[in-house]
C-alpha cells in the first residue's frame, strides 16, 4: 500500500518499428506518457472515426456502463468483443468493415431526422398561420399576377384597421374579419409606393399572409394540403425514431464495443514523437517493472532510466483499501513526497459513518446492499459496493451498542431480543443530560484522536523531508500547543473551571489523573510551543520583525484547534439526530396496523436521507478537518499507456 516509485524512462526506437513499440506498451499497460504529440494519417483515421461513434452513441443514448438499478436487477452484463489484428491500421480496418455500414445508416437516419424535425417546425408555424385565414374561399392567385400594383394580404387587428386607412389615405384597403379580435386586410397601391405601404404595415404590427408557391391559393385548400404534409412529416419520423431503436437494441452494445477499440487506438497513436528516422518516448514507469519492459521492447526500442525523485504518483492500494480511494482524491492525488492517507481512512471513514448512522438494523439492510453490488457489479461500483459493506457492519455494531434496531429498542427483536440486549452499553433512548454528554464525548474524543495523527503524520512527513525550520517554526510547535491545550483544559475542567484549582489534587475528567499533573505536564509543553512559533523564524532568519508573524500564526492556530475540535462533537449530534428521527417514525404504529406502511416507508426515507448526509459528514471531517493539518493532494495521477476497458479484448497476432 502506499505510493509506488517510478522511474523517468526515455524509449527510443527505428521509425518503422512505432507500430510494434505501440503494441507492446498497449499490453504493457504501466507506462505514464508525458508528452503526447502523435501524428500522422493514422491517428488522423482514428480520431475521425471515434468522433463518429461518438455522435452515435450520444443521439442513441447508450450508456456506456450500466446503471446501479440495472446492475441490482440483472448484474453486470455487457458484450464483451474481442479482436485480433497484426497492428493499429488493420484494427481500424476491421472496425471499419464490421460496423461501416450500420454506422452509414445511423448518420444517414439521423440527417435525414434532423431535416424532418425542421420541416415539422416549419410546418406547424405555417398550419397555425392558414388555420387564421383557413375561412377565406378567395383564390389568392390574384396576389402573385399583379405587376403594375403594390399587393399586400396581412393579418391586423381589427380595432386598428380606420387607423390603418388613415395612414394609407391614397391606397384601397380592403378587410374582412376573421376573429372578433383579427381581421384580413388586402392593400393595393402604386409599385413606387410598395416600400412606404410595408413600413406602414410594419407599424401595425402586422402579420404578411403569403402562401408558399407549392400550396394552392385558395386558404382553406392549403389548409387541408399543408395539415395532410404535416402528418406525413410526423409518421416518418416516428419511423425513423423506431428504426433507431432497433439498432439501439441490436447493436448497441457492439457499437459501444468498438468505440472503445477505436478510443484505445487513438489514445495509443496520440503518444511520442517522430522524426524522420526515430520514434521518441518519454514518460514514467513503476520501479519494479522496468526489468519486465526492458524484456518486451528487447531488439525493438532502447530505454534510458533515471531516477529523478519527480513523476506522477502511482497509488498502490488494492482490495478493501482501494474502495476509499475516492475520498483521498476528493483533495487530490498524493505527491510523491507525502504520505497516501487512503490506509488511515479505510479504517477511520467508516468508523464516523457507523456512529453517525448507527442502527443494528438499518446498517446490516446497507451492508446487504454493499454485498449485493459488491456481486453484481464490477470495476469502481464494485468498490463501492465493498466501502458500503464497511459502513453497513460498522453501523450495525453501534447500531448494537446503543439498542438501536430500526428505531425499535434490541429487546423488542423477536427470538434475539435477550441475546442482542448483551451487546448494549448505552441506552440513548433516555436522552438524559448524562447520556447525551457521553455520546458528544466520544464524538470529541475521536475528534481529538484524528486530528492528533493528523499533526503526527504532518511532523513526520518533515522529518523525513530534513525541513527543519517548518519542523522547529510550524509542526512540533502546532503538536505541542495542542496536546498541551488539551490536557490544560481537563485540568481546568477537573478544577472546577477555576484557574486557581488547576494545581490541586481534584480529578481530571476522561484520563483520572490529577489535575495538578496535567498542569505540570500542559504548562511547559505550551511554553515550549509558543517559544517556537515566536523565536524559531526571527532566530533563524536573524529578522525581529518575523515575531509579528508568529504571534498571529499562535491565534489562528488556538481558534483553529478550537474550531476543528468542536465539528467532530457531530458525530454525537447525528447519532442522537437519528434516533430522534426513528422514534417519531415508530410513533405511527400507535394508528395500528395502517402505521406498519408508514414504519416501513419511513425507514426507507430516513435511510436515504441520513446514508447520504452522514457521508458527506464523514467526508468533511476528513477534508476539512483532517487534510488541512498534512496533507496537501498537489501530485499528478500516474495514466496508464491507455484507459481500461469494459467490452474490448484486443488480441494481437502476427
Amino acid at each position: 500500500m502506499g505510493i509506488r516509485p517510478v522511474c523517468r524512462t526515455l524509449l527510443v526506437s527505428p521509425l518503422t518499428r512505432r507500430e510494434q513499440v505501440l503494441k507492446e506498451l498497449t499490453l504493457f499497460k504501466d507506462f505514464h506518457v508525458e508528452k503526447k504529440e502523435g501524428r500522422g494519417e493514422l491517428l488522423e483515421k482514428a480520431l475521425k472515426l471515434e468522433k463518429r461513434l461518438e455522435r452515435i452513441i450520444d443521439s442513441l443514448n447508450l450508456v456506456i456502463e450500466p446503471g446501479v438499478i440495472e446492475i441490482l436487477e440483472k448484474g453486470y452484463k455487457v458484450l464483451e468483443v474481442e479482436l485480433k489484428a497484426k497492428n493499429w491500421q488493420e484494427l481500424l480496418e476491421i472496425v471499419e468493415r464490421d460496423i461501416g455500414s450500420r454506422v452509414n445508416e445511423v448518420e444517414g437516419l439521423l440527417r435525414e431526422k434532423d431535416e424532418v424535425i425542421k420541416r415539422i417546425e416549419e410546418g406547424e408555424a405555417r398550419l397555425a398561420f392558414l388555420e387564421l385565414i383557413s375561412s377565406l374561399s378567395k383564390d389568392l392567385r390574384v396576389l402573385r399576377e399583379l405587376n403594375k400594383f403594390h399587393a399586400r394580404l396581412a393579418i391586423l387587428k381589427t380595432k386598428d384597421i380606420e387607423e390603418l386607412r388613415k395612414s394609407l389615405p391614397r391606397s384601397l384597403v380592403i378587410s374582412e374579419e376573421l376573429t372578433p379580435k383579427d381581421s384580413l386586410v388586402f392593400v393595393i397601391d402604386r409599385k413606387g409606393r410598395g416600400d412606404f405601404v410595408e413600413r406602414v404595415l410594419k407599424a401595425f404590427e402586422a402579420i404578411i399572409v403569403d402562401l408558399p408557391s407549392e400550396l394552392p391559393t385558395i386558404p382553406k385548400e392549403a389548409y387541408n394540403r399543408a395539415l395532410m404534409k404535416l402528418r406525413e412529416e410526423k409518421r416518418r419520423l416516428g419511423e425513423i425514431w423506431k428504426r433507431l431503436e432497433e439498432i439501439k437494441g441490436e447493436e448497441g452494445e457492439r457499437l459501444l464495443a468498438y468505440w472503445e477499440a477505436v478510443k484505445i487506438a487513438r489514445e495509443a497513436l496520440e503518444n511520442g514523437t517522430s522524426s524522420r528516422r526515430f520514434f521518441i518516448l518519454e514518460g514514467y514507469v513503476p520501479k519494479n517493472k522496468v526489468d519486465e519492459l526492458s524484456k518486451r521492447l528487447k531488439g525493438i526500442a532502447d530505454l534510458i532510466v533515471e531516477e529523478d525523485g519527480r513523476g506522477p504518483t502511482l497509488m498502490e492500494n488494492k482490495g478493501y483499501v482501494k474502495s476509499f480511494e475516492t475520498i483521498t482524491l476528493a483533495q487530490g492525488p498524493p505527491s510523491l513526497h507525502e504520505i497516501d492517507p487512503t490506509p488511515i481512512i479505510s479504517v477511520i471513514f467508516p468508523i464516523f459513518y457507523g456512529l453517525m448512522f448507527a442502527d443494528a438494523g438499518q446498517g446490516f439492510l446497507l451492508f446487504l446492499l454493499g454485498l449485493l453490488i459488491y456481486e453484481r457489479a464490477r470495476g469502481d461500483l464494485r468498490r463501492w459496493g465493498m466501502a458500503l459493506m464497511s459502513f453497513g457492519t460498522v453501523a450495525t455494531i453501534v447500531g448494537l451498542a446503543i439498542g438501536e434496531v430500526f428505531g425499535f429498542s434490541t429487546t423488542h427483536v423477536p427470538y434475539l431480543g435477550e441475546f442482542l440486549s448483551r451487546f448494549r452499553l448505552i441506552e440513548v433512548k433516555e436522552f438524559s443530560s448524562a447520556v447525551v454528554g457521553k455520546v458528544l464525548t466520544v464524538g470529541i474524543l475521536f475528534g481529538i484522536f484524528h486530528i492528533i495523527l493528523g499533526l503526527l503524520l504532518d511532523l513526520y512527513q518533515s522529518i523525513r523531508g530534513k525541513e527543519r525550520e517548518k519542523i522547529l517554526a510550524e509542526k512540533l510547535p502546532s503538536l505541542l500547543l495542542y496536546i498541551g491545550g488539551l490536557l490544560f483544559a481537563l485540568s481546568f475542567i477537573g478544577g472546577g473551571y477555576r484557574f486557581s484549582n488547576i494545581f490541586s489534587d481534584s480529578i481530571a475528567p476522561l484520563i483520572g489523573l490529577p489535575c495538578s499533573t496535567l498542569a505540570y505536564i500542559s504548562l511547559p509543553l505550551i511554553t515550549i510551543a509558543i517559544s517556537l512559533l515566536l523565536f524559531t523564524k526571527p532566530i533563524l532568519h536573524k529578522r525581529l520583525s518575523l515575531m509579528m508573524d508568529g504571534v498571529i500564526e499562535l491565534l489562528l492556530k488556538i481558534t483553529e484547534f478550537m474550531a476543528n475540535t468542536i465539528s467532530y462533537a457531530r458525530l454525537g449530534i447525528l447519532l442522537l439526530v437519528h434516533v430522534a428521527l426513528m422514534m417519531v417514525v415508530n410513533l405511527s404504529l400507535g394508528a395500528g396496523m395502517v402505521g406498519i406502511p408508514l414504519v416501513i416507508v419511513g425507514n426507507i426515507g430516513v435511510m436515504m436521507l441520513e446514508g447520504l448526509i452522514v457521508y458527506i459528514q464523514a467526508l468533511r471531517l476528513h477534508v476539512y478537518e483532517w487534510f488541512t493539518k498534512f496533507y496537501r493532494g498537489e501530485g499528478v495521477p500516474f495514466r496508464k499507456f491507455i484507459s481500461e476497458t469494459i467490452r474490448i479484448r484486443i488480441k494481437w497476432v502476427s
